[in-house]
């Protein structure tokens, strides 16, 4: 948590300048460089996905295993946290279900209606489920 943003995405621009320089190893466990015809291709920003999929996965696990609003509280923080580096509809949708949770129904139904929005734009099989979601938030059923 107490990594700053910048910090994070400075490592993945340095990174990329060394991958790009050949300067890297071709993988770093699960991704990989590779090099064809004068060119170079990579995964880019293998730091901040990391850490934003790791923030993001806590707060969904926490979200599932427990409804005491200590926890869930310190997963909200988490899944904020994941929204200061990229603004995605699986992140959004994290933040509104900790929100709904936590009893915060208006502010969750509005971050679920932009985790929808933002996942029609980009033409996501996650769409259905997310509408889903913001449905049962409509209604006060969701689980």
């Amino acid at each position: 948590m107490p990594a700053r943003v910048d910090s994070i995405q400075k490592l993945d621009e340095l990174d990329n300048q060394r991958r790009m320089r050949g300067e890297m190893p071709a993988t770093n466990g699960t991704f990989k460089t590779t090099v064809r015809s004068g060119q170079v291709s990579f995964v880019p920003n293998p730091n901040t996905q990391r850490y934003v999929s790791a923030l993001n996965q806590a707060a969904w696990d926490f979200r599932e295993l427990t409804r005491d609003s200590i926890y869930l509280q310190k997963a909200l923080t988490w899944s904020k946290r994941s929204l200061e580096y990229r603004e995605e509809g699986s992140l959004m949708d994290t933040y509104a279900h900790i929100l709904y949770l936590l009893g915060r129904r208006d502010e969750a139904i509005e971050w679920q209606e932009k985790a929808v929005k933002k996942e029609k734009e980009r033409n996501s099989p996650m769409i259905t489920t997310l509408q889903e979601s913001l449905q049962k938030m409509k209604n006060g059923t969701l689980k």
